[in-house]
């Protein structure tokens, strides 16, 4: 298995989230037209939708590498890999749609004749990401896969500590899939998750505070995209 088989449906957006930032993507000419706090502003934007795409590949390694092959190479009953891998079908969901519908927004943001792309509006695809139904969905399943977190890591370090076929089955994986795995074991995976929710609010507020004096706001109104910042930050302390 290779990168492109693990983002298959997400290929060619994988390949054109390799720079750095979003500065680096466009051309130079381009750029100094541009005001700082739009850079500034399009450079966060990029951020969220690069991590985004980190964070869904990371569980498609928990999915496609891991809780698959021990289904099927190890024959692991479904509630064992379900006690390690808790609610991963609805987080593929949930950031599969977000992903894609970050991406639909860089899709109609490309810079005409060039590989690039600018992002005027995002408010839309933030509030509903982030409020109402969406937001408690995401609380829901966060917060059980949060709420596990420490059985899932303990019941691994236990498998691992007494069953020779499941430490083979974690470094053949983790030698021969390295450059899908990319070093992570299950673990590591399982934090990385765990982790991604608190990252939201610091993003949101960061693209805000160089949305503010512009006048293409990231919605229709500034005090939807208040009230996206605040929904993400209420739920990210539960």
């Amino acid at each position: 298995m290779v990168d492109s088989r693990l983002m298959g449906d997400f290929e060619t957006e994988v390949k054109e989230l390799e720079a750095d930032s979003w500065s680096l993507t466009v051309d130079k000419k381009y750029l100094k037209q541009l005001k700082k706090d739009v850079i500034k502003r399009q450079d966060v934007i990029y951020e969220l939708i690069q991590t985004e795409m980190h964070h869904l590949r990371t569980l498609r390694i928990m999915s496609d590498v891991y809780s698959k092959g021990l289904l099927t190479d190890l024959q692991l009953e479904g509630q064992m890999v379900e006690k390690m891998f808790p609610m991963l079908e609805d987080l593929l969901e949930l950031h599969s749609f977000f992903f894609s519908a970050l991406l639909e927004k860089k899709k109609e943001g490309k810079l005409e004749g060039t590989d690039g792309f600018i992002i005027n509006r995002i408010g839309d695809v933030l509030v509903s990401q982030f409020s109402d139904f969406n937001a408690e969905n995401m609380k829901k399943i966060y917060g059980r896969f949060c709420s596990r977190h420490s059985e899932a890591v303990n019941f691994y370090k236990e498998l691992h500590a007494r069953d020779k076929h499941f430490q083979a089955f974690i470094r053949v994986n983790k030698k021969m899939s390295s450059s899908v795995v990319r070093r992570l074991g299950i673990p590591e995976c399982i934090l990385l998750v765990t982790q991604r929710i608190t990252k939201y609010p610091v993003l949101l507020q960061r693209i805000l505070q160089h949305t503010k004096d512009l006048n293409n706001l990231i919605s229709e109104g500034s005090c939807d995209s208040e009230e996206c910042s605040d929904s993400c930050c209420k739920f990210c302390k539960l």
